[in-house]
């Protein structure tokens, strides 16, 4: 069961045991009032038989993208069409999920692996497994199969970092300047690339020196947390000249009177990167990748460059603990 406003009424949309989708007005406009009319509604249903509904794969798959539009951001919703899509290829949609197999999700595996890396599969693994574990949670299914297929073991790769020098070789190489200070804004900042986008001239505290990552109407942080970052000094000057300049403007970077793309930006920092003649394994977000790396080599803990970057698990940010090499040369020398 799930409730979505249509209009200003909460529906309530749930499946029979036959594994039809139904709907039922609430009446309410209220979220908690929808909640608890909704509550009540289900209890008064008769009982349903001890068997699971029969719900289709390509049904289940519908009901999880109207359940997922009023829950996860616009690129979670299109990596779980994605996801379901690519099992669609060894799952037909007229499967039951509860007769899906792990035989089959095996099979998922072998077949994607002649075409995927690990981390791409583990991927779609993850989204779909999160969806099943949704239809546990409805009473659609006893048990999430996806919980008893293990994640492939992936290769551990050295984070794609620019290396002494080359980050001023890409600024010679991009000829646009506000392109030039957002390369350094990323650099210096550590933001992602969609909170380098949506951030507002309001949260940039120039009196403090800190840059405030906010959640708003418009965009959540990947960990749904706000953080403070520390205003460089280098931006600092840079940013007061751009926001002189572009005193109406809502966003911190702007272009044609609108916030910057995604898709502009990874491109034309692709370009920049190959006029510069530097690794195409750098992306944008290898800024973000550069700016941890710089702060571990540093001697900067990793609790603090996990504080920093936003992770919402130290774990995530362990990637880059081999770089400070000198507390490990420290140990070797303890040796006799």
């Amino acid at each position: 069961m799930y409730l979505l406003k249509r209009g200003k009424v909460f529906h309530i949309f749930y499946y029979d045991k036959n594994g039809k989708l139904k709907s039922k007005s609430t009446k309410c406009t209220a979220k908690i009032s929808a909640n608890k009319f909704a509550h009540n509604f289900l209890n008064s249903l008769p009982e349903q038989e001890d068997d699971l509904p029969d719900i289709s794969f390509e049904q289940y798959k519908n009901f999880y993208l109207q359940y997922a539009a009023t829950r996860f951001t616009t690129d979670y919703q299109k990596l779980v069409r994605y996801s379901f899509q690519q099992f669609e290829k060894v799952i037909p949609g007229s499967t039951l999920i509860k007769e899906i197999s792990i035989a089959q999700i095996e099979e998922f595996i072998k077949l994607k692996l002649t075409v995927a890396k690990e981390q791409i599969i583990n991927a779609y693994l993850r989204t779909v497994k999160a969806a099943f574990q949704r239809a546990v949670e409805q009473g659609f299914l006893k048990d999430n199969v996806f919980r008893k297929v293990k994640k492939l073991r992936c290769p551990e790769n050295e984070p794609a970092h620019l290396r002494d020098g080359e980050f001023e070789i890409l600024l010679e190489a991009e000829s646009d300047n506000q392109l030039k200070l957002i390369y350094q804004f990323a650099i210096y900042t550590g933001l992602r690339l969609s909170e380098i986008i949506f951030l507002r001239w309001e949260s940039i505290d120039f009196d403090n020196d800190v840059i405030l990552v906010r959640n708003h109407n418009e965009f959540t942080t990947k960990s749904k947390k706000f953080r403070n970052i520390p205003l460089h000094p280098i931006l600092r000057k840079q940013l007061q000249t751009n926001r002189s300049a572009n005193s109406n403007d809502e966003y911190v970077f702007m272009r044609n009177g609108d916030k910057m793309k995604k898709n502009f930006l990874s491109c034309r920092f692709a370009r920049a990167v190959k006029t510069a003649g530097l690794s195409n394994r750098y992306h944008f977000h290898s800024l973000r990748h550069s700016f941890a790396s710089s702060l571990v080599r540093k001697g900067v803990s990793i609790y603090h460059v996990s504080k920093l970057l936003g992770h919402a698990d130290i774990k995530t940010t362990m990637i880059y603990s081999h770089l400070n090499i000198d507390d490990l040369r420290n140990a070797v020398e303890k040796l006799d």
